[in-house]
C-alpha cells in the first residue's frame, strides 16, 4: 500500500510510485478537494491528477468527497472481463455504503 501524503507521491513521481505496487496493491492519497491555502493554479494541478487517475485501465477508482477528499485505487491488471467484475462489485460496496 502506498499512502502518498506529499506532492512527490502524487504529482512529481506519481508513475515511479505507481510501478512499486502489485496486483491487489493499493494507491491512497488525500487532499484532493479544493482547500483555500492551496497556491494559485494548484486546483487545476489536482484536477488534471484526478482525470489521470481516472483513466488508468490498471487500477479501481474510487473518490471519497470525505475530510479534504480521499483517492482509493487498487491495481487490478486481470484483463478486462475481470476488471468489470471488480467495478462492479466496488460499486456494490460503495452503495452498501452511501448515505
Amino acid at each position: 500500500m502506498i499512502f502518498a501524503d506529499t506532492w512527490p507521491g502524487k504529482y512529481f513521481d506519481l508513475d515511479k510510485a505507481l510501478t512499486l505496487l502489485k496486483i491487489g496493491g493499493f494507491y491512497v492519497i488525500d487532499d484532493i478537494n479544493e482547500q483555500l491555502n492551496w497556491p494559485e493554479g494548484h486546483a487545476e494541478k489536482a484536477n488534471t491528477l484526478i482525470e489521470k487517475l481516472e483513466s488508468l485501465k490498471d487500477f479501481t477508482f474510487t473518490q471519497l468527497d470525505w475530510s479534504t477528499g480521499v483517492i482509493l485505487m487498487c491495481e487490478i491488471s486481470y484483463g478486462d472481463h475481470l476488471n468489470s467484475f471488480f467495478i462492479a462489485l466496488e460499486i456494490e460496496i460503495l452503495a452498501d455504503y452511501s448515505i
